[in-house]
């Protein structure tokens, strides 16, 4: 994962599409009976998934199969690498059939509970994921469909609704030539934010702005995920839970930030992309559960040798604002928040500059 008095400015990024780059160099299973990873993509809303690198993860797998021998849930792990070759301890027997689901990166949640929608899970599951972050850097994903391939250089066949949903896996015998490989196609839990300030520019003819810390404040720490999955489908719905107390991310932090703001409709970004659940209990038009909150100091526009950034008004002022959001909060969507300062009357140069501006989201 770009607001304040705040007008809205959607940008559906959809999901994004991500093949996967690592940091783990665990020494990969030597076993063809190993189901192993070909690629990884994340789903976007159009199903265009041109692969773009990411950072090194880790993704639970969950195998069930409809072979009576072969009861009960079985899970593993596929590891990428720093060279980005994957690793996996998912083994798999020949002619069995088997469905595949999981989710990533695996260090982001833990599975509570996990409930076929069928004795031998063929036409889905349902996955709730716990001690997840209510917003955080980290895009959860779930597992959404595969293409099975006999090798790791193997041709994908270009992501279509046609693949999502597809969740069996026939195991094969393994030789020279052959092996068990899949492509894995991942779909979005969360939505994602981007911030970026900017001053009016009525208010930046007498004065301007100097961010010093910028935090992002919720009402809860974790969240839960409830996701159905279904045969032919992939998500179904995704049901979201919030617990946990209060959280505090910085956006931007350190003891000698002075990030000066730009006139409209110019503007710096603050912070990365942060991804939080598109649910009611976090975002809502009250702005109940989430705020922004910057400290900064104000300086005159009389910029001299000695001031270059003007006359110092005003030290660590701070300024608290609701993120009221109502649109675009939705799985694999971003929303870029610009955040613009507003002069909250008209200055006269004796005057105090005031506390808590108006800030416009947009």
């Amino acid at each position: 994962m770009k607001r304040w008095t705040f007008s809205y400015k959607t940008m559906i990024a959809g999901m994004l599409c991500l093949a996967v780059a690592c940091t783990d160099d665990t020494e990969p299973v030597q076993d063809g009976n190993v189901l192993q990873v070909a690629g990884v993509t994340r789903a976007d809303g159009d199903l265009n998934t041109e692969p773009v690198n990411t950072d090194g993860t880790q993704i639970k797998i969950f195998l069930t199969t409809n072979d009576a021998s072969q009861t009960g849930v079985t899970n593993g792990q596929f590891t990428c690498t720093s060279s980005g070759s994957w690793n996996s301890t998912v083994a798999v027997k020949e002619n069995i059939q088997y469905y595949v689901y999981g989710y990533m990166p695996a260090a982001a949640a833990t599975v509570s509970d996990f409930i076929a929608h069928n004795w031998d899970y063929s036409q889905g599951v349902d996955m709730t994921l716990s001690n997840l972050p209510a917003i955080g850097e980290t895009d959860v994903c779930v597992l959404t469909g595969l293409q099975q391939v006999t090798s790791a250089a193997a041709t994908k066949e270009t992501w279509t609704e046609g693949h999502v949903g597809k969740f069996g896996y026939l195991a094969i015998a393994s030789n020279d030539n052959t092996g068990n490989y899949a492509y894995l196609l991942m779909d979005h839990l969360y939505c994602a934010l981007k911030f970026r300030f900017n001053v009016n520019a009525v208010y930046a003819g007498l004065r301007s702005i100097h961010l010093k810390e910028v935090t992002l404040k919720t009402a809860y720490s974790t969240m839960s995920a409830t996701v159905y999955l279904r045969k032919d489908v992939g998500i179904s719905t995704v049901s979201y839970s919030c617990s946990g107390d209060e959280k505090t991310i910085g956006l931007l932090t350190g003891d000698n930030n002075d990030v000066e703001l730009p006139i409209a409709p110019d503007y710096t970004p603050i912070g990365t992309e942060y991804y939080g659940a598109p649910t009611a209990d976090l975002f809502d038009t009250e702005g109940s559960h989430v705020s922004i909150v910057c400290k900064y100091d104000i300086y005159d526009t009389n910029k001299t040798t000695e001031h270059p950034n003007g006359n110092l008004v005003r030290k660590d002022c701070t300024a608290t604002n609701k993120l009221k959001l109502t649109s675009g909060m939705a799985r694999g969507k971003k929303k870029i928040l610009t955040l613009t300062v507003n002069p909250t009357y008209l200055y006269m140069l004796s005057d105090p500059d005031l506390d808590n501006p108006t800030v416009t989201i947009n």
